[in-house]
């Protein structure tokens, strides 16, 4: 594919879209910002990027460099295709990012569990939604956990923002969110500088649902999941194990899935950018809500 791609900042998330991209994709016109030495044709001078000239720029540098990185590429660049690590910056600020077409890395919206499941929910009334995930730091990426960016807060790490993903696809599903309480903490025994814990309830405006979300980085038995109760089924779906099970008053459905892993969850991010299908993406305007309903949670708590 003749597409030249930009990526900026090399960790894992930076390998994992290097990956996909080079794989997948094959992609062969890659360079990427970094201070590491890595086997890609790497860019350090402000020339030497504009030359370059990307069709597609990958932000997966830290979050807390999110903006000062946006407002670069405003700079630099117009009619671009901006993908960005989650989340889109470490705290909501009101501001415009007009001369390219940004999309937050929000994989999870790929997930056929939650396709599925945003079908299933029209036109029905919602009781309640209980989203769990449950995570082990240290295990998460092959390097000292404490020298991640998830283990500082001043980084923008922290259970919240790291795992913004239920948020975000909660907010997907359910427009109209009321959030009623909150509570984050650092309670374990982790070596980090961020928050490891994360509890968050609210209702839907436009029905009675009331939901919980937990999230935590602690756990040593990983769980993703979520559980919906309507006035017509109930339906649980495991984004780690990849099915879900859906039960009326005299039937139950359980659907399997081949293993929808976050890498295959990447590829199917990045096959719809390059059909130009940006549907399930994302948005710059969605981003910035779930940086702005993580600003309201702060005055609940």
């Amino acid at each position: 594919m003749k597409t030249k791609v930009l990526i900026i900042g090399f960790g894992s998330a930076g390998e994992r879209h290097a990956y996909i991209l080079k794989k997948k994709f094959k992609i062969r016109n890659l360079s990427v910002i970094t201070n590491r030495k890595i086997g890609l044709i790497t860019l350090k001078k402000t020339q030497d990027i504009k030359n370059f000239n990307p069709d597609i720029v990958v932000v997966s540098n830290s979050t807390s460099k999110h903006l000062k990185t946006i407002k670069y590429i405003e700079k630099n660049f117009k009619n671009k295709i901006i993908l960005v690590e989650k989340p889109l910056i470490d705290k909501f600020k009101k501001f415009y990012a007009l001369k390219n077409r940004y999309f937050v890395a929000y994989q999870l919206r790929f997930h056929p569990v939650l396709i599925h499941l945003k079908k299933f929910l029209r036109n029905q009334e919602v009781l309640n939604t209980n989203i769990i995930c449950n995570s082990f730091l240290p295990s998460w990426r092959n390097r000292d956990y404490k020298r991640s960016y998830s283990s500082n807060k001043n980084k923008g790490g922290g259970v919240l923002l790291d795992l913004s993903h239920e948020i975000d696809y909660l907010q997907w599903l359910f427009p109209n969110l009321e959030y009623n309480y909150f509570f984050q903490k650092k309670i374990s025994s982790l070596k980090i500088k961020s928050e490891d814990i994360a509890i968050i309830n609210g209702c839907d405006l436009r029905n009675r649902m009331q939901f919980q979300i937990n999230l935590n980085y602690f756990s040593r038995i990983p769980k993703r999941l979520i559980m919906v109760d309507t006035n017509n089924f109930s339906f649980v779906g495991d984004l780690t194990n990849n099915f879900y099970k859906i039960k009326f008053k005299n039937r139950s459905v359980t659907k399997n899935f081949k293993k929808y892993d976050q890498n295959y969850l990447t590829y199917l991010m990045y096959k719809s950018i390059f059909k130009k299908n940006y549907k399930n993406l994302c948005s710059f305007k969605s981003g910035l809500k779930i940086l702005k309903t993580l600003e309201k949670l702060k005055t609940i708590s």
